[in-house]
C-alpha cells in the first residue's frame, strides 16, 4: 500500500507578499551575501541569517520559522561578499536609504521609491538606483538625505537593518502596529538626479543654546497652563517608563509643545537637557543637544 504524504500547510497571504519585495530589492544588485534577522518580542532575543543573493526560499522559510505574531522581522536592502554583515564586506549597491523616522517623508526633494510605514506616522525609505554605486558613495549620499530632511542621523549606514512588510512592530510602546508598504512604484533614479548640493551639504544649521540659563522645573512653572497634561507629566518625569513612549517622539513632543507655548530656544534647551529620555538617547552631550533641538525648531518654523 502506497505511503499517504502529508499535504504541505499552504503559505499565508502575507508571506506570499514578502518574497515579491525582497525580489524587488536584490534583483539587479551583485551576488553575494544578504540578512535577514528576527528578534523575539518575549526576550528580545536576536537571530541573524545570511543567505545567497538568490535563496529566497531559504529567505521565506526562515521568515516562516520566526512568525511576524512573535517576531520583529528585518532585512538588510544592501548585498555582502563575505557571510558578515561589515562594513569592509560590503558590494556595491543600487539603493540609497534612509531611517527617516518621524520626520515627514514629503520633505524629501525626491520621494523615496519604496516608503515603508514602521509604525503610525514613522518611516524608512529606499531610494532604487539604475546603476550600481559604491558603498563610499551610497552612504554619502544617503547621510546628505538624513540630514537635509532632518531624519535620523544613524539610519543611513551600510549596514542598516530594516523592517520587513507585512510583519508587525512589536516595540513595547506601540499597539502592535502592521508594517507596511505605504508607497512602492518601480521608480530609477540616477545619481545625477540628486542634486550636487544635497551631498556637498550634509551638515544641519545649528544655532547658538545655552542650556544652563534657565532649568526644567522653572521652564514648566512658567509655561505649565499652555501645555497639556501628557507634556507636563513628561517634564516632570524623573526615569523612563516604555509607557511614556520612544525618546525620539518624547523629545519631539516637549519641543514642539514649547514652542506653540512661546517658549525661547534657550528655555526649550534647558527643559530638554535634564529630560530623562533626552539623557538616557544620548547621555549629556550638548552637541547632540544643539542638534536635536535646532533640528525640530527648523522643522516647527518651516
Amino acid at each position: 500500500m502506497a505511503k499517504q504524504t502529508r499535504r504541505q500547510k499552504p503559505q499565508p497571504h502575507w508571506l506570499k507578499r514578502i518574497k515579491p519585495f525582497l525580489e524587488m530589492v536584490y534583483e539587479g544588485q551583485p551576488g553575494g551575501h544578504v540578512f535577514l534577522a528576527a528578534m523575539a518580542r518575549s526576550t528580545g532575543r536576536w537571530a541573524e541569517r545570511c543567505f545567497e543573493t538568490n535563496d529566497y526560499e531559504g529567505m521565506i522559510s526562515f521568515i516562516r520559522d520566526h512568525p511576524r505574531t512573535k517576531f520583529d522581522l528585518y532585512f538588510c536592502p544592501h548585498v555582502f561578499a563575505q557571510t558578515q554583515r561589515k562594513r569592509q564586506f560590503a558590494l556595491s549597491t543600487c539603493y540609497l536609504h534612509v531611517d527617516i523616522d518621524d520626520a515627514d517623508p514629503n520633505q524629501f526633494e525626491i520621494f523615496p521609491s519604496q516608503l515603508i510605514e514602521t509604525s503610525p506616522g514613522r518611516y524608512q525609505g529606499l531610494w532604487l538606483l539604475n546603476e550600481l554605486i559604491p558603498v563610499e558613495e551610497a552612504e554619502a549620499r544617503s547621510k546628505a538625505l538624513a540630514y537635509c530632511s532632518g531624519s535620523g542621523r544613524n539610519g543611513w549606514s551600510i549596514t542598516k537593518m530594516m523592517r520587513i512588510p507585512y510583519t508587525y512592530n512589536h516595540k513595547p510602546q506601540y499597539d502592535r502596529p502592521f508594517v507596511r508598504l505605504a508607497y512602492d512604484l518601480p521608480i530609477f533614479f540616477s545619481t545625477d538626479d540628486f542634486p550636487t548640493a544635497i551631498v556637498s551639504n550634509a551638515q544641519v544649521s545649528t544655532r547658538k543654546l545655552n542650556p544652563s540659563v534657565t532649568t526644567r522645573k522653572d521652564v514648566l512653572r512658567k509655561y505649565r497652563t499652555k501645555l497639556s497634561d501628557k507634556v507636563r507629566y513628561l517634564l516632570r518625569r524623573t526615569d523612563v517608563h516604555a509607557v511614556d513612549g520612544d525618546r525620539s517622539g518624547v523629545i519631539y513632543a516637549i519641543v514642539a509643545s514649547l514652542h506653540h507655548a512661546g517658549a525661547s530656544p534657550d528655555e526649550i534647551a534647558s527643559a530638554v537637557w535634564e529630560q530623562p529620555h533626552f539623557i538616557q538617547k544620548h547621555g549629556k552631550n550638548e552637541t547632540k543637544l544643539v542638534s536635536e533641538v535646532s533640528r525640530i525648531l527648523k522643522k516647527l518654523e518651516s
